[in-house]
């Protein structure tokens, strides 16, 4: 796939969170992008979920 040849820098935190109370446990991304680079990092971040979400 062209798209992991591609050399991008790009900074992404991935944090685990588990509610107190309830005990579920989230995903949370925060991924960190220039004003004019957002929708482009949307995408990035959709296909960045989706690799991830095969393992």
């Amino acid at each position: 796939m062209a798209w992991m040849r591609m050399k991008i820098i790009c900074y992404f935190e991935i944090r685990i969170q588990v509610d107190e109370i309830t005990k579920d446990v989230s995903l949370m991304v925060t991924d960190f992008a220039e004003e004019d680079e957002v929708e482009e990092s949307k995408c990035f971040g959709t296909i960045k979920f989706l690799v991830l979400s095969k393992y």
